[in-house]
């Protein structure tokens, strides 16, 4: 992608061409229009219950989507309940989820009236704790069901009961694309996170062209989690307000995979030299 489109190059530093705010909406930073899109479908659908199903990869910002959706729907003062299912045996979630009786106002379902209840990882939960909860989720008022699995869809459909909880009620799907597919969100997210270093420490770094050819070449495995502690590090460890390293930023990724601008401080290896 030309980052052009987004940045001035100036004395080899690359400068926002807008301020960020401008690519925000509500507390996500986004200019890909699948996000866009269906950042858009949950504006429409705020005013309902709507249950919300999220897929993404890991570290993706699954969790973010579904703060994004609970600011939609409810007023800021409504609960925003949530429960990662990996966390915890399968005994301990039911008590957490359910409480010891019916009448245990201390159950994350009682707690979440009125607001939101996301369950994180939800294919997680075994099989009778699920039916469970189906049996519990047309009884709860004024409650919006929000759910993320911890694997693909593809992947889950053996241990999830997807059609009872995935689909029931054709509940909305939020599919988050892997960050390698948002080129322009990698590009928003690192002058975010840079600038998040100037304002918390005073560190003012600014990122080269080539630096940011070889950001927009990584696949980002973690997505934007990785993204986020990969140029953390790059202003921590750089001894220059222009971070211009590819060295650095290999060494930040823990990769020697090549990436685009290794011409810039490094050269290839012999295992991947060419013998001409």
């Amino acid at each position: 992608m030309d980052f052009l489109k987004y940045c001035t190059v100036e004395n080899n530093m690359l400068k926002l061409r807008a301020p960020l705010q401008k690519f925000m909406h509500g507390n996500i930073l986004t200019d890909n229009e699948s996000m866009i899109r269906q950042l858009n479908m949950l504006d429409r659908s705020g005013g309902c219950n709507t249950p919300l199903t999220i897929l993404g990869d890991k570290g993706s910002g699954k969790t973010t989507i579904a703060q994004y959706a609970h600011s939609v729907s409810f007023d800021p003062k409504a609960p925003f309940v949530r429960i990662n299912c990996s966390h915890f045996p399968s005994e301990l979630l039911e008590q957490k989820l359910f409480g010891l009786n019916s009448n245990d106002k201390s159950s994350l379902l009682s707690q979440a009236v009125g607001g939101s209840l996301y369950i994180e990882n939800i294919d997680r939960l075994s099989k009778p704790i699920q039916s469970r909860l189906m049996d519990y989720i047309d009884t709860i008022p004024q409650t919006r069901f929000i759910v993320s699995l911890s694997h693909s869809m593809s992947e889950s459909k053996e241990s999830l009961l997807i059609n009872e909880i995935v689909y029931y009620f054709n509940s909305i799907i939020f599919e988050i694309p892997p960050l390698r597919q948002r080129p322009e969100d990698i590009i928003l997210i690192t002058f975010q996170q840079l600038q998040k270093m100037k304002r918390d420490y005073g560190l003012i770094r600014e990122v080269s062209p080539a630096v940011m050819r070889a950001l927009l070449s990584y696949d980002w495995p973690t997505n934007i989690r990785q993204l986020q502690s990969t140029a953390e590090r790059l202003a921590l460890l750089s001894d220059e307000t222009v971070i211009d390293s590819i060295s650095l930023l290999q060494s930040c990724l823990h990769t020697n995979k090549l990436l685009q601008g290794t011409d810039i401080d490094t050269q290839p290896s012999d295992e991947t030299r060419s013998l001409k």
